[in-house]
Protein backbone atom coordinates (compact mmCIF):
# COMPACT_ATOMS: atom_id res chain seq x y z
CA UNK A 1 0.00 0.00 0.00
CA UNK A 2 1.34 2.95 -1.13
CA UNK A 3 0.84 6.67 -0.39
CA UNK A 4 2.06 10.08 -1.79
CA UNK A 5 2.47 13.46 0.63
CA UNK A 6 0.74 16.33 -0.98
CA UNK A 7 2.91 18.30 -3.47
CA UNK A 8 2.19 21.35 -1.46
CA UNK A 9 3.46 19.96 1.75
CA UNK A 10 6.95 18.64 -0.09
CA UNK A 11 6.86 21.75 -1.67
CA UNK A 12 6.95 23.64 1.61
CA UNK A 13 9.92 21.36 3.02
CA UNK A 14 11.96 22.17 0.58
CA UNK A 15 11.39 26.21 0.31
CA UNK A 16 12.92 25.82 3.76
CA UNK A 17 16.59 25.28 2.17
CA UNK A 18 18.29 28.82 1.03
CA UNK A 19 21.44 29.11 -1.37
CA UNK A 20 24.18 29.69 1.40
CA UNK A 21 22.17 31.12 4.06
CA UNK A 22 23.99 33.68 5.98
CA UNK A 23 27.04 32.65 4.59
CA UNK A 24 27.61 35.78 2.44
CA UNK A 25 27.72 38.03 5.17
CA UNK A 26 29.98 35.87 7.31
CA UNK A 27 32.49 35.74 4.50
CA UNK A 28 31.83 39.92 3.66
CA UNK A 29 32.36 40.55 7.71
CA UNK A 30 35.66 38.30 7.69
CA UNK A 31 36.76 40.19 4.83
CA UNK A 32 37.90 37.35 2.43
CA UNK A 33 34.61 37.29 0.06
CA UNK A 34 36.60 37.94 -3.32
CA UNK A 35 34.63 40.14 -6.27
CA UNK A 36 33.22 37.18 -8.58
CA UNK A 37 30.18 37.86 -11.07
CA UNK A 38 28.05 34.51 -10.79
CA UNK A 39 25.43 34.32 -13.10
CA UNK A 40 22.01 32.52 -12.32
CA UNK A 41 19.69 30.70 -14.27
CA UNK A 42 16.19 29.31 -12.93
CA UNK A 43 13.96 26.55 -14.23
CA UNK A 44 10.62 27.40 -15.47
CA UNK A 45 8.06 24.40 -15.67
CA UNK A 46 6.25 24.00 -18.90
CA UNK A 47 4.54 20.42 -19.64
CA UNK A 48 6.58 18.16 -18.57
CA UNK A 49 10.12 20.00 -19.45
CA UNK A 50 11.67 22.68 -17.88
CA UNK A 51 13.54 26.10 -20.06
CA UNK A 52 15.93 28.10 -18.18
CA UNK A 53 15.76 32.10 -17.99
CA UNK A 54 18.85 33.84 -18.10
CA UNK A 55 19.84 36.20 -15.42
CA UNK A 56 22.98 37.85 -14.29
CA UNK A 57 23.63 39.05 -10.56
CA UNK A 58 26.61 40.25 -8.86
CA UNK A 59 28.40 39.47 -5.51
CA UNK A 60 29.36 42.19 -2.94
CA UNK A 61 32.54 44.43 -3.93
CA UNK A 62 35.38 41.84 -3.20
CA UNK A 63 38.06 42.57 0.02
CA UNK A 64 40.61 40.04 -1.15
CA UNK A 65 43.99 40.86 -2.64
CA UNK A 66 43.75 40.38 -6.24
CA UNK A 67 45.36 37.34 -7.57
CA UNK A 68 48.71 37.71 -9.78
CA UNK A 69 46.67 35.75 -12.71
CA UNK A 70 44.32 37.33 -15.24
CA UNK A 71 40.88 35.72 -14.29
CA UNK A 72 39.69 36.93 -17.74
CA UNK A 73 41.70 34.05 -19.30
CA UNK A 74 40.70 31.61 -17.23
CA UNK A 75 37.94 29.56 -18.84
CA UNK A 76 34.49 29.51 -17.11
CA UNK A 77 32.85 26.06 -15.78
CA UNK A 78 28.91 26.47 -15.30
CA UNK A 79 27.65 24.35 -12.64
CA UNK A 80 24.17 23.85 -12.13
CA UNK A 81 23.54 22.47 -8.23
CA UNK A 82 20.80 22.21 -5.59
CA UNK A 83 19.86 25.38 -3.25
CA UNK A 84 20.59 22.74 -0.82
CA UNK A 85 23.02 20.24 -0.16
CA UNK A 86 26.52 19.05 0.77
CA UNK A 87 27.64 20.42 -2.61
CA UNK A 88 26.93 23.74 -1.47
CA UNK A 89 29.33 23.20 1.09
CA UNK A 90 32.27 22.34 -1.05
CA UNK A 91 31.37 25.57 -3.49
CA UNK A 92 31.34 27.76 -0.39
CA UNK A 93 34.90 25.76 0.67
CA UNK A 94 36.18 26.47 -2.93
CA UNK A 95 35.39 30.45 -3.11
CA UNK A 96 36.81 30.72 -0.05
CA UNK A 97 39.80 29.13 -0.24
CA UNK A 98 40.13 30.52 -4.13
CA UNK A 99 40.63 26.95 -5.43
CA UNK A 100 39.11 28.00 -8.19
CA UNK A 101 41.72 30.59 -9.00
CA UNK A 102 44.55 27.96 -7.89
CA UNK A 103 43.33 25.68 -10.15
CA UNK A 104 43.12 27.61 -13.38
CA UNK A 105 39.19 28.35 -14.15
CA UNK A 106 35.90 30.09 -13.37
CA UNK A 107 33.49 28.60 -10.95
CA UNK A 108 29.70 29.78 -12.40
CA UNK A 109 26.98 28.65 -9.88
CA UNK A 110 23.79 28.30 -11.66
CA UNK A 111 21.21 27.43 -8.82
CA UNK A 112 17.98 25.16 -9.74
CA UNK A 113 14.76 23.59 -8.05
CA UNK A 114 15.02 20.18 -8.44
CA UNK A 115 17.03 17.47 -10.08
CA UNK A 116 15.03 17.49 -13.54
CA UNK A 117 15.67 21.04 -13.36
CA UNK A 118 19.25 19.84 -13.61
CA UNK A 119 18.71 17.30 -16.09
CA UNK A 120 17.45 19.49 -18.66
CA UNK A 121 19.79 22.23 -18.40
CA UNK A 122 22.39 19.93 -19.03
CA UNK A 123 21.20 18.56 -22.17
CA UNK A 124 19.67 22.15 -23.25
CA UNK A 125 23.40 23.24 -22.95
CA UNK A 126 21.82 25.83 -20.22
CA UNK A 127 24.96 24.68 -17.40
CA UNK A 128 28.14 22.44 -18.48
CA UNK A 129 28.35 20.48 -15.36
CA UNK A 130 25.80 18.82 -12.84
CA UNK A 131 25.30 16.53 -9.92
CA UNK A 132 23.72 13.46 -11.11
CA UNK A 133 23.62 9.33 -10.69
CA UNK A 134 25.03 7.22 -13.39
CA UNK A 135 22.59 5.33 -13.59
CA UNK A 136 20.55 8.28 -15.44
CA UNK A 137 23.88 8.81 -17.70
CA UNK A 138 23.93 5.09 -18.37
CA UNK A 139 20.57 5.55 -19.53
CA UNK A 140 20.40 8.29 -21.71
CA UNK A 141 23.99 7.21 -23.20
CA UNK A 142 21.69 4.35 -24.59
CA UNK A 143 19.68 6.67 -26.15
CA UNK A 144 22.68 8.54 -27.89
CA UNK A 145 23.57 10.91 -25.59
CA UNK A 146 27.33 11.65 -24.40
CA UNK A 147 27.24 12.83 -21.04
CA UNK A 148 29.41 11.26 -18.93
CA UNK A 149 30.24 11.17 -14.80
CA UNK A 150 33.16 11.80 -12.31
CA UNK A 151 32.41 10.83 -8.91
CA UNK A 152 31.31 13.06 -6.12
CA UNK A 153 31.44 11.17 -3.20
CA UNK A 154 30.27 7.64 -1.71
CA UNK A 155 27.61 8.73 0.99
CA UNK A 156 25.36 5.99 2.09
CA UNK A 157 21.33 6.57 3.04
CA UNK A 158 20.52 4.50 5.72
CA UNK A 159 17.00 2.70 7.79
CA UNK A 160 16.62 4.65 10.48
CA UNK A 161 13.79 3.35 13.80
CA UNK A 162 13.07 4.67 17.40
CA UNK A 163 15.88 4.06 19.69
CA UNK A 164 13.06 1.84 21.12
CA UNK A 165 11.65 0.17 18.40
CA UNK A 166 11.83 -3.86 18.47
CA UNK A 167 12.66 -3.80 14.58
CA UNK A 168 16.50 -5.67 14.47
CA UNK A 169 16.03 -7.80 10.93
CA UNK A 170 14.62 -6.94 7.93
CA UNK A 171 11.90 -9.74 8.44
CA UNK A 172 10.32 -7.58 11.28
CA UNK A 173 10.00 -5.00 9.17
CA UNK A 174 6.65 -6.73 7.91
CA UNK A 175 3.51 -5.00 8.69
CA UNK A 176 5.56 -1.44 9.57
CA UNK A 177 4.61 1.96 8.09
CA UNK A 178 7.86 3.37 6.68
CA UNK A 179 9.07 6.40 5.00
CA UNK A 180 10.84 6.28 1.81
CA UNK A 181 12.94 9.97 0.90
CA UNK A 182 12.22 10.22 -2.96
CA UNK A 183 10.52 8.05 -4.90
CA UNK A 184 9.28 4.23 -5.60
CA UNK A 185 12.81 4.11 -7.81
CA UNK A 186 15.07 5.44 -5.38
CA UNK A 187 18.13 3.72 -5.21
CA UNK A 188 18.57 3.08 -1.15
CA UNK A 189 14.87 1.45 -1.77
CA UNK A 190 15.50 -0.54 -4.42
CA UNK A 191 18.44 -2.06 -2.58
CA UNK A 192 16.83 -2.27 0.31
CA UNK A 193 14.02 -4.54 -1.24
CA UNK A 194 16.81 -6.84 -3.05
CA UNK A 195 18.22 -7.47 0.29
CA UNK A 196 14.93 -8.15 2.08
CA UNK A 197 14.01 -10.80 -1.10
CA UNK A 198 17.59 -12.60 -0.99
CA UNK A 199 17.81 -12.64 2.94
CA UNK A 200 14.13 -12.98 4.28
CA UNK A 201 12.21 -13.71 0.73
CA UNK A 202 10.17 -10.67 1.60
CA UNK A 203 9.00 -8.62 -0.59
CA UNK A 204 8.70 -5.13 1.05
CA UNK A 205 6.73 -3.15 -1.14
CA UNK A 206 3.94 -5.74 -0.84
CA UNK A 207 4.84 -6.16 2.79
CA UNK A 208 4.48 -2.33 4.16
CA UNK A 209 2.53 0.99 4.39
CA UNK A 210 4.76 2.99 2.62
CA UNK A 211 4.59 6.64 2.26
CA UNK A 212 7.40 8.78 -0.46
CA UNK A 213 7.84 12.11 0.77
CA UNK A 214 10.76 14.83 1.22
CA UNK A 215 13.34 14.13 4.07
CA UNK A 216 12.14 17.08 6.33
CA UNK A 217 8.57 15.73 5.87
CA UNK A 218 9.62 12.37 6.90
CA UNK A 219 11.69 13.47 9.67
CA UNK A 220 8.34 15.24 11.24
CA UNK A 221 6.51 12.06 10.67
CA UNK A 222 8.73 9.78 12.48
CA UNK A 223 9.34 12.20 15.77
CA UNK A 224 4.99 12.52 15.91
CA UNK A 225 5.08 8.67 15.74
CA UNK A 226 3.87 8.26 12.49
CA UNK A 227 5.86 5.91 10.90
CA UNK A 228 7.55 3.37 12.53
CA UNK A 229 10.97 4.05 10.15
CA UNK A 230 12.31 6.01 7.56
CA UNK A 231 14.70 5.23 4.92
CA UNK A 232 16.30 8.32 4.03
CA UNK A 233 19.50 10.32 2.99
CA UNK A 234 22.72 10.55 5.43
CA UNK A 235 22.15 14.07 6.04
CA UNK A 236 18.75 13.48 7.32
CA UNK A 237 19.80 10.13 9.13
CA UNK A 238 22.47 12.21 10.45
CA UNK A 239 19.96 14.44 12.15
CA UNK A 240 17.85 11.57 13.25
CA UNK A 241 20.53 10.20 15.23
CA UNK A 242 21.22 13.36 17.25
CA UNK A 243 17.57 13.09 18.31
CA UNK A 244 17.81 9.22 19.46
CA UNK A 245 16.61 7.39 16.46
CA UNK A 246 18.54 4.73 15.61
CA UNK A 247 20.35 3.22 12.60
CA UNK A 248 19.42 0.07 11.16
CA UNK A 249 21.72 -0.25 8.49
CA UNK A 250 22.82 1.83 5.93
CA UNK A 251 22.91 1.46 2.19
CA UNK A 252 26.79 0.72 2.43
CA UNK A 253 25.88 -2.18 4.42
CA UNK A 254 22.70 -3.62 2.08
CA UNK A 255 25.25 -3.13 -0.96
CA UNK A 256 28.18 -5.19 0.77
CA UNK A 257 25.49 -7.93 1.96
CA UNK A 258 24.26 -8.22 -1.61
CA UNK A 259 27.94 -9.22 -2.59
CA UNK A 260 29.89 -5.38 -3.39
CA UNK A 261 32.30 -4.97 -1.07
CA UNK A 262 34.11 -1.80 -2.68
CA UNK A 263 32.28 1.29 -2.18
CA UNK A 264 30.43 2.76 -5.26
CA UNK A 265 29.48 6.51 -5.73
CA UNK A 266 26.15 6.50 -7.16
CA UNK A 267 26.24 10.64 -7.35
CA UNK A 268 28.88 12.38 -9.22
CA UNK A 269 29.62 15.14 -11.64
CA UNK A 270 27.81 14.43 -15.19
CA UNK A 271 28.85 16.51 -18.36
CA UNK A 272 29.49 16.51 -22.11
CA UNK A 273 31.85 13.96 -23.61
CA UNK A 274 32.51 16.30 -26.09
CA UNK A 275 32.27 19.62 -23.73
CA UNK A 276 34.97 17.97 -21.49
CA UNK A 277 37.86 17.39 -25.07
CA UNK A 278 37.08 21.14 -25.27
CA UNK A 279 37.32 21.67 -21.61
CA UNK A 280 40.37 19.02 -20.76
CA UNK A 281 42.10 21.90 -18.78
CA UNK A 282 39.38 23.35 -17.10
CA UNK A 283 37.85 20.17 -16.08
CA UNK A 284 40.53 18.59 -14.96
CA UNK A 285 41.16 22.02 -12.13
CA UNK A 286 37.67 21.78 -11.23
CA UNK A 287 38.06 18.08 -10.31
CA UNK A 288 41.03 18.84 -8.61
CA UNK A 289 39.77 22.01 -6.39
CA UNK A 290 36.59 19.53 -5.71
CA UNK A 291 39.10 17.05 -4.08
CA UNK A 292 40.98 19.73 -2.58
CA UNK A 293 38.20 21.34 -0.84
CA UNK A 294 36.98 17.74 0.43
CA UNK A 295 40.28 16.96 1.73
CA UNK A 296 39.78 20.53 3.50
CA UNK A 297 36.86 19.58 5.13
CA UNK A 298 38.16 15.82 6.11
CA UNK A 299 40.85 17.32 8.02
CA UNK A 300 39.80 20.78 9.49
CA UNK A 301 37.07 21.05 12.37
CA UNK A 302 37.21 24.76 11.88
CA UNK A 303 36.04 25.02 8.79
CA UNK A 304 33.42 23.00 9.58
CA UNK A 305 32.43 25.65 12.14
CA UNK A 306 32.72 28.54 9.75
CA UNK A 307 30.26 26.05 7.31
CA UNK A 308 27.76 25.71 10.38
CA UNK A 309 25.11 28.58 9.11
CA UNK A 310 25.14 26.56 5.37
CA UNK A 311 24.82 22.95 7.46
CA UNK A 312 21.30 24.04 8.69
CA UNK A 313 22.43 22.29 11.77
CA UNK A 314 21.00 23.51 14.93
CA UNK A 315 24.05 23.22 17.26
CA UNK A 316 27.14 21.85 17.77
CA UNK A 317 26.15 18.03 18.48
CA UNK A 318 24.05 18.53 15.00
CA UNK A 319 27.07 19.88 13.60
CA UNK A 320 29.53 17.23 14.75
CA UNK A 321 27.39 14.47 13.23
CA UNK A 322 26.83 15.43 10.11
CA UNK A 323 30.77 16.29 9.54
CA UNK A 324 31.58 12.59 10.97
CA UNK A 325 28.83 11.22 8.57
CA UNK A 326 30.05 13.49 5.59
CA UNK A 327 33.86 12.62 6.33
CA UNK A 328 32.98 8.74 6.42
CA UNK A 329 31.33 9.19 3.08
CA UNK A 330 34.26 10.76 1.27
CA UNK A 331 35.62 8.39 -1.01
CA UNK A 332 39.38 7.05 -1.24
CA UNK A 333 39.57 4.99 -4.28
CA UNK A 334 38.49 5.59 -8.16
CA UNK A 335 39.52 3.06 -10.23
CA UNK A 336 38.94 -0.68 -12.00
CA UNK A 337 37.66 -1.89 -8.86
CA UNK A 338 35.06 0.53 -8.13
CA UNK A 339 33.31 0.20 -11.57
CA UNK A 340 33.47 -3.06 -11.22
CA UNK A 341 31.36 -2.72 -8.46
CA UNK A 342 29.01 -0.29 -9.80
CA UNK A 343 28.43 -2.57 -12.26
CA UNK A 344 27.18 -5.11 -10.57
CA UNK A 345 25.20 -3.11 -8.20
CA UNK A 346 23.59 -1.75 -12.07
CA UNK A 347 22.99 -5.88 -12.17
CA UNK A 348 21.13 -6.36 -9.11
CA UNK A 349 19.32 -2.86 -9.49
CA UNK A 350 17.81 -3.83 -12.94
CA UNK A 351 16.87 -7.11 -11.56
CA UNK A 352 14.49 -5.08 -8.94
CA UNK A 353 13.33 -2.20 -11.14
CA UNK A 354 13.78 -3.02 -14.69
CA UNK A 355 13.21 -0.32 -17.17
CA UNK A 356 12.24 2.38 -15.36
CA UNK A 357 15.87 3.03 -13.66
CA UNK A 358 18.26 1.32 -16.29
CA UNK A 359 16.03 1.64 -19.30
CA UNK A 360 15.75 -1.80 -20.27
CA UNK A 361 19.90 -2.73 -19.99
CA UNK A 362 21.29 -4.93 -17.89
CA UNK A 363 24.82 -3.47 -18.28
CA UNK A 364 25.89 0.01 -17.71
CA UNK A 365 26.64 1.49 -20.87
CA UNK A 366 30.13 1.68 -22.13
CA UNK A 367 31.67 5.40 -21.64
CA UNK A 368 29.21 5.98 -18.60
CA UNK A 369 32.45 7.21 -16.20
CA UNK A 370 34.86 9.47 -17.68
CA UNK A 371 38.53 7.45 -18.74
CA UNK A 372 40.64 10.41 -17.64
CA UNK A 373 39.11 10.56 -13.71
CA UNK A 374 41.13 8.35 -11.66
CA UNK A 375 42.67 7.99 -8.12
Amino acid sequence: MQSMASPSAIRQGFNRSRWFEGGEKRRRDAGVLRRRSIRWQVGMTLAAALFLLPAVTHAPPAMAQPSLAQPSLAQSIRIGALKFGSVAWEFDVIAHHRLDRKHGFSLDIVPLASTQALKVALQAGGVDVILADWLWVSRIRQSGSDVTFAPYGAWAGALMVPAASKTRTLGDLAGLRIGVAGGPINKNWLLLQALAAKEEGLRLADEMEIVFAAPPLLRMEMQTGRLDAVLTYWQDAAMLQTIGFRRMIDTAEVARRLGVSRRVPFLGYVFSSAWAESRRDALRGFLAASREAKAILRHSDAEWERLAPLTRTDGATQLHTVRDAYRRGLLEHWGEEERHAAEALFGVLSGVAGTPLTGGQTRLAPGTFWAEDRF
